[in-house]
């Protein structure tokens, strides 16, 4: 509440010195027969925001520096000025008549002038620290400037209301010719400044604190500024232009009085000069400093000796310094530093304190008076008691860190045993690579993979061994963390080799540190598949021979020989042999597509055609298979002739669509089948949605593989509900169409829905289709036409 009350009486009182100085100028003006009227000036606004920063450097100043010395005050005393400068600028800028800026010009000296002096001040008071920096020169600097004021102002003939013959209006305001008073005041001027710049420069140079010296670069920075705007403009550019130039004084004082309050806010007001503080210094260390004369009788001592040696210092002057060391031991340290050199140190000196010994490191250095007389000795205690007792402990501790670094070296030499006997016993080859690129560690089962018998320096010359790019590429980019690559397949000398390629972290870390490959050879094993998929074609091909015999003669006898089977049983047994037949050839057909799809060899006529038409074959060839389960199939009809067609083989899309909806109806007891089919994008999408029982969670990933069903057991799987072969087969169609094929939805006891995609056709396929057929060959992915 105080502060506040503070802010708002020191408000009150710049506001009414304000109105004070205001009505003082007016009396004034008006008794000198003056007219004070003023107008509008654009060139008013810098200047008020000159204003407004050098009223705000002096807030800053009254509420950011605690120190309240000499400089400070000379200080605040040149932002006074300067916003007094400003303020005549200002009227003088905004006066309307030649008269009223002749007056305010006149009165601009006498804010003006003050800035040079002040400034001068300051530097003197900060170099010096004194505490208002009042000598003969400060007088004479105060009253010099006094004089040229006197006669700045008589030759002006304010009290005349004298105006040059040459008075003009300007596009900043009235302009005047420069004038001889004019050219005394900016010689006093840059003779003020100059003196400054120089004083701060020396200081600087002779300077040797860090803290200090930033501090003086700052204030020579800001005064060399104001110095080479003042004689750029003020001079130079002014007389070259016989006064046709605005006023730019209030730019280069105020960026002064900026700099220089940075420099004093960041850094405070500091001692240039070490030595006024050298007592204070003296007394705050903690070591113990003694100054002893010739006799050896203590002259002077610090505090330190109370934290020490527990003396106070009154009890020591005039007292000699065995009093602190002992005569054995001060009898020792006598006869060294009394021989030939300046300055001796003593490492381990053990001292009494009232109540116990402390050891001390002793550093003497002999006092010289009159160039070679020896004065006296200046002895330095340092209390080292708990460093030696660090020692000891660091030495201790070093003896456990050496004994735990044999332990950890064995333990680690036994650790990269055993992980080399770990890859050495790998059946696949195996190479470490670092990020760089270099093969840290390979194994001999690498060696003999790619028969060779020197290690590989770098990852590009085992790249270039295996005639494969993608291995440096693949080492690359898994250089992030769980990041993993492989190349299933490839061909290296008759061999077929499996590439694995993952990142290797450290323990605890999270950046790579490199990757490790691993190289198998899977030459037998794509021989066993493809002699395997060899068998398989070759014995479906046989078998469909007597298969297709045993359906057609069996169909014929049931067909034309009916009245033959007098015998129920036997009519019964050629039944069963047609429909086993049957059963057959669709299992025969299934291995027959699974080894063409896994071959490449099936081919597809791709052209456009309507989905939703396929759907209403399928339903109604169904309608017999669906009937005797007492299900219901469900298609929207409202659909039909408005899907738009797609691309891709309306027989395999049949195909699919059969094994999609069977398979529901083979695991829905009672409900209903739906089937919908949706644009998705540039594509058709259908879904099959049952009423069955559903696909448990944990078997969800047996779909779509060969020879699976999601059945409650693998190994007892129902031979009686198909070969596993359905959903297989239908992946592999739809995606060599483009297509995808997925489980959306499934929740046991409550049914299942999957679904299938298939790219729409395009107008351009739609407008060349008549021309021919087309056909797509798996095996080189190119189309021909038929």
């Amino acid at each position: 509440m105080q502060s506040k009350e503070k802010k708002i009486t020191n408000s009150l009182v710049a506001v009414a010195s304000l109105v004070e100085a205001v009505v003082i100028l007016g009396w004034y003006g008006h008794h000198a027969g003056l007219s004070l009227q003023f107008t509008w000036r654009w060139f008013a606004l810098p200047l008020i925001g000159s204003l407004f920063v050098a009223i705000g450097c002096l807030i800053l100043m009254l509420k950011r520096v605690p120190t309240r010395s000499g400089p400070f005050y000379w200080f605040m005393l040149l932002l006074v000025s300067n916003i007094g400068l400003t303020t005549m600028l200002l009227l003088e800028v905004l006066s309307a008549t030649p008269q009223a800026e002749a007056f305010f010009q006149s009165l601009l000296v006498i804010t003006w002038l003050p800035v040079a002096v002040l400034l001068l001040l300051f530097t003197v008071s900060y170099l010096e620290r004194k505490s208002i920096a009042l000598n003969p020169f400060t007088w004479g600097m105060l009253l010099s400037t006094f004089m040229l004021l006197v006669f700045v102002v008589g030759a002006s003939n304010i009290t005349e209301n004298h105006i040059p013959a040459q008075s003009r209006l300007a596009w900043w305001g009235y302009a005047n010719p420069p004038v001889r008073s004019d050219e005394l005041v900016y010689w006093w001027i840059g003779i003020l400044g100059l003196v400054s710049l120089i004083l701060l420069v020396r200081a600087y140079r002779r300077e040797t604190g860090r803290i200090a010296k930033k501090q003086l670069r700052i204030f020579v920075t800001a005064v060399a500024q104001y110095m080479i705007i003042a004689v750029t403009f003020d001079i130079v550019l002014r007389k070259v232009l016989h006064g046709n130039l605005p006023p730019m004084t209030f730019i280069y004082v105020t960026l002064m009085a900026v700099i220089i309050e940075y420099g004093i806010v960041k850094y405070g007001l500091f001692v240039i000069s070490p030595t006024s503080l050298s007592g204070q210094i003296l007394q705050d260390l903690s070591e113990a400093v003694v100054g002893i004369n010739a006799n050896y009788e203590i002259e002077f001592a610090n505090s330190g000796v109370d934290i020490i040696f527990g003396r106070s210092m009154s009890t020591l002057y005039g007292r000699h310094i065995n009093v602190l060391l002992g005569e054995d031991i001060m009898s020792h340290i006598r006869d060294t530093i009394e021989g030939p050199e300046r300055m001796y140190t003593f490492e381990d000196v053990t001292v009494r304190q009232p109540h116990k010994l402390v050891d001390v490191s002793l550093t003497t250095s002999r006092v010289f008076v009159n160039g070679n007389t020896s004065g006296g000795y200046i002895f330095v205690f340092q209390n080292i008691t708990e460093l030696k007792k660090k020692s000891i402990e660091l030495a201790h501790e070093k003896l456990n860190v050496e004994r735990k670094v044999i332990e950890r070296t064995r333990e680690l030499h036994e650790e990269r045993a055993k992980l080399h006997a770990s890859i050495e016993s790998l059946t696949l080859g195996f190479a470490f690579v670092s990020r760089d690129g270099k093969v840290l560690v390979q194994n001999h089962t690498l060696n003999r993979l790619l028969g060779i018998d020197e290690p590989f320096p770098d990852i590009a010359s085992l790249a270039r061994k295996m005639h494969s790019k993608a291995i440096e590429r693949y080492c690359s980019s898994v250089l992030k963390p769980n990041a993993s690559a492989a190349q299933h397949e490839l061909a290296y000398e008759g061999k077929v080799l499996r590439v694995f390629v993952t990142s290797v972290t450290a323990e605890g870390g999270t950046t790579p540190i490199g990757s490790a490959m691993l190289i198998e050879d899977i030459t037998e094993m794509k021989v066993l598949d493809r002699s395997r998929d060899e068998f398989f074609s070759i014995a479906s091909h046989e078998l469909r021979t007597p298969l297709t015999a045993i359906r057609g003669n069996s169909s014929m006898l049931l067909t034309y020989y009916h009245a033959l089977f007098k015998d129920k049983a036997a009519l019964e047994i050629t039944e069963d042999i047609y429909k086993s037949s049957l059963r057959l050839i669709g299992i025969v057909n299934d291995f027959l597509d699974v080894s063409r799809l896994e071959q490449k060899r099936m081919a597809y006529n791709l052209a456009p055609f309507s989905l939703d038409k396929v759907i209403e074959e399928v339903i109604y060839e169904m309608k017999g298979v669906i009937r005797e389960k007492n299900l219901t199939i469900v298609f929207d009809g409202k659909t039909l002739g408005k899907v738009p067609e797609v691309w891709a083989d309306e027989n395999k899309v049949k195909q699919v669509i059969y094994n999609l909806v069977g398979n529901a109806s083979k695991f829905t007891e009672n409900g209903t089948i739906t089937l919908q089919a949706k644009q998705d994008g540039g594509k058709l999408k259908t879904y099959i949605t049952d009423s069955g029982v559903g696909i448990p969670l944990e078997l969800r990933n047996l779909l779509f593989h060969k020879f699976q069903q999601a059945s409650g057991s693998i190994v007892t799987r129902d031979t009686t509900r198909g070969t596993g072969l359905g959903l297989y087969i239908s992946k592999l169609m739809i995606e060599d169409m483009g297509g995808a094929i997925i489980l959306e939805h499934s929740e046991v006891g409550k049914g299942s829905t999957f679904s299938f995609t298939l790219p729409i056709a395009t107008i351009k396929q739609k407008n060349t289709q008549h021309l021919a057929q087309t056909v797509i060959d798996i095996r080189t992915g190119l189309q021909k036409k038929e």
